[in-house]
């Protein structure tokens, strides 16, 4: 029989060749793309400084506007089929990043013999880079706009970021930095309940309920009940620190944590899909 352990390892190996093959493709892609953007830019110019139709002969002009509309056609059907199926993908790879983060956070915590792979996660997660994308999705899903809060979402995480970045101390940073980000993991969540198209009780599970109704097509359930448990940890965690005096480094990676989670959570959500 197969050991959980045998299990994982591989697959994450398959999950990381199917990433690599997604990331050859994607390159693939990206090249192809911007050179008809580049030949787009020659076309244009070209016509631009034609006299008029009678500066092509008719046969000419059908040619270039049926291969153009071929280019048209088809990058429309791309661009409909790709984007949905590669949010769907960031969303789970961002949920499966604060899985894995607080699953070794907690073996970590437990015996404290993983000290490098700790090193090596936080250095993957990029405080500036989460920082863009949350404050990106926050805007995408309305949530830099206050509805009767003294403050909205997006006022809270940059608050937090802010007391991060300047520190009263060279060592220890304001342990209002992990409130912050706690008040506004809930405000999100708060906020997004309000906005579900059905409004049921959800009392334990707010997170899986905005997800049932506002997720993004192609997301399972066990995807948001995942980021269900994960957050509940997280809150319990940042809960923890009142009347601490956090180390700024621990301080950092609470920071990082709570972004990442906050990401996978927001991008897994449909704009469309939730009230006004």
């Amino acid at each position: 029989m197969t050991s959980k352990k045998e299990t994982l390892f591989a697959l994450v190996d398959e999950s990381q060749k199917t990433a690599a093959a997604i990331e050859k493709s994607a390159t693939q892609t990206v090249r192809r793309v911007r050179f008809i953007r580049d030949i787009g830019d020659c076309t244009k110019s070209f016509v631009d400084v034609l006299p008029g139709d009678e500066g092509l002969s008719t046969e000419q002009w059908d040619h270039l506007i049926g291969s153009w509309e071929d280019v048209h056609e088809k990058g429309q059907i791309l661009e409909g089929s790709f984007q949905p199926a590669a949010d769907a993908f960031y969303a789970v790879a961002s949920g499966t990043t604060v899985s894995t983060v607080s699953v070794i956070q907690s073996v970590i915590t437990a015996g404290g013999i993983f000290g490098k792979i700790n090193e090596r996660l936080y250095q993957l997660l990029n405080k500036e880079e989460l920082a863009t994308e949350v404050k990106d999705n926050m805007i995408r899903l309305q949530l830099e706009t206050g509805s009767g809060e003294i403050q909205n979402p997006l006022d809270l995480f940059e608050n937090a970021k802010a007391a991060l970045d300047k520190p009263t101390s060279a060592e220890d940073a304001p342990v209002p930095v992990t409130i912050q980000l706690r008040e506004c993991v809930l405000l999100v969540i708060d906020q997004l309940l309000k906005r579900r198209p059905i409004q049921e009780l959800a009392q334990g599970h707010k997170i899986s309920s905005i997800g049932a109704q506002c997720g993004r097509d192609g997301l399972s359930s066990d995807h948001f009940s995942r980021l269900q448990i994960d957050g509940n940890l997280l809150l319990n965690e940042l809960s923890g620190t009142k009347d601490k005096v956090i180390p700024r480094q621990q301080l950092i990676e609470k920071f990082q944590r709570t972004a990442q989670f906050i990401e996978a959570f927001l991008s897994s959500i449909d704009e469309k899909k939730l009230r006004s």
